[in-house]
């Protein structure tokens, strides 16, 4: 076991993801520590089979530990006390809950454990050792659902804090996540301690204070003699907007080859979207021919329309844009702002920036989604490839908002999630560039530019630009 001197509580959003958090862990171990327990009980889905097994065992074993599953739903809690390091994982608070206070000894058992082991949350696992976890049933009702009838929102009262895992994830996901923790917290009297993906709380004893271990890797880097730009090009998708799609769910083609027969063009599904496929393609190999030196973008609504003329049906463009849109509709499954998105526009246009959307997009689809979302009307032009039959990374598609709106090179940003697309065509073109890696980058993507947003933090990126943050 851990002596009296290498004891720790170490509180996580999503696990032991930082080099900082790492090496808390190896100051906590003794050279006679020995096993892990990876309680897999919150995962109640998955269990064992969780995706984060894998990961946490072989950490488990780079710190010299044999790593095993547990579960406190079939095994009781004291058979914890045998480990030198227990981490609750993930997963649904509710359930755990549930199923570690079945056991009379729970509490004392996570007391004893706090007390004289390792004991590390994950998300839901640091959740169930604060006081309360009433303030999340109001957020994501969903958890209590899948516990059943007559839950308990109360935690076990073994840290000083009431954890709120995910932070800046849930105030994209969920529009109304900060109102309801500030006024939980004025209605209750209880402080809520936020923790970003990333981030952790270390705590050396049962019932004493913790300090906040920031993940450095997520820190933006901001070049120290970055100018101040009068116009900013914001890409919209990964950066301002998270969105989330299922182009390829067999029942959204079988809703559109109903769709498309109401109007007397009959599809089988299989066919409708093996057609649809073949349009796009055609319809960019069409304007590849007419502009050999472009990167093509066709318009949506043209491959609808010639969807029905194959089928010998004649109708309209506005029933080939409804098409398209219905086709959006049914395969979208969330678009929202990512949380601070408006209040950096807002400050922007205040502090008297010319701000423009260069997307990759296409208008029936895009522009009611800025509408949608409330954003539209920040901006100078909104400009989407599909209108321009050309996208990013097209030098044209840049030159031609540049010449269209008589702006400087120099003096403009782009601000995207793609290194590919976003910033090396606006270097290459004189243009200062802003790099934000998002759940939509291609992963382990970063650049080298004015700023590199390391992580989704749309509100430190407004003190940057707004100068309201130290440049270094």
């Amino acid at each position: 076991m851990c002596g009296n001197e290498e004891k720790m509580i170490l509180l996580t959003s999503d696990g032991i993801t930082s080099p900082q958090l790492e090496e808390e862990i190896k100051k906590a171990l003794v050279p006679i520590s020995r096993r892990a327990a990876l309680v897999t009980t919150a995962s109640c889905r998955y269990k064992e089979k969780d995706h984060n097994v894998p990961v946490l065992s072989a950490l488990m074993r780079r710190f010299g530990l044999e790593p095993e599953c547990v579960d406190v739903e079939f095994q009781d809690a004291t058979f914890l006390l045998a480990y030198d390091v227990v981490i609750l994982m993930g997963g649904n608070p509710f359930y755990l809950r549930k199923h570690l206070k079945k056991w009379k000894n729970s509490l004392e058992v996570l007391t004893e454990l706090a007390n004289r082991h390792v004991l590390i949350g994950i998300s839901a696992g640091s959740m169930v050792l604060g006081d309360t976890m009433e303030f999340a049933c109001q957020i994501e009702p969903g958890g209590i659902e899948e516990v059943g009838e007559n839950v308990d929102c109360s935690g076990f009262g073994i840290v000083p804090l009431n954890i709120m895992p995910h932070y800046l994830a849930y105030l994209t996901a969920y529009e109304q996540t900060k109102e309801i923790l500030e006024s939980y917290e004025e209605e209750t009297g209880r402080k809520i301690c936020t923790i970003n993906d990333g981030d952790g709380i270390i705590i050396s004893q049962a019932g004493k204070k913790g300090r906040y271990i920031k993940d450095e890797r997520y820190t933006p880097i901001v070049a120290p003699d970055m100018p101040e730009y009068q116009a900013y090009f914001f890409d919209l998708y990964g950066t301002l907007i998270d969105i989330h799609t299922e182009e390829g769910d067999h029942e959204l083609w079988e809703f559109m080859a109903k769709y498309y027969a109401y109007k007397g063009a009959k599809y089988g599904s299989w066919e409708l979207r093996w057609r649809y496929g073949a349009l796009i393609h055609d319809e960019e190999e069409r304007l590849l021919h007419e502009n050999p030196k472009q990167i093509p973008e066709p318009q949506v609504e043209r491959v609808f329309m010639r969807l029905y003329e194959e089928k010998g049906v004649r109708v309209s463009i506005q029933e080939a844009v409804d098409a398209a849109q219905v086709f959006r509709s049914f395969s979208l499954r969330y678009v929202r702002l990512y949380y601070g998105a408006k209040e950096l526009l807002a400050h922007l246009k205040k502090k008297d920036k010319k701000l423009y959307v260069l997307s990759n997009a296409q208008q029936v689809f895009t522009a009611s989604e800025l509408r949608y979302l409330g954003i539209y009307d920040y901006f100078d032009k909104v400009c989407l490839s599909s209108d321009y039959h050309c996208k990013k990374p097209d030098a044209a598609y840049f030159k031609a908002l540049l010449t269209s709106e008589g702006l400087d090179p120099a003096k403009v940003m782009m601000i995207g999630n793609s290194e590919y697309d976003d910033i090396r065509t606006a270097k290459a073109l004189g243009m200062g560039a802003c790099y934000i890696h998002s759940n939509l980058s291609p992963e382990g993507e970063t650049a080298n530019c004015d700023i590199v947003m390391r992580a989704m933090d749309l509100p430190s990126l407004e003190k940057i630009l707004c100068r309201e943050a130290h440049l270094a």
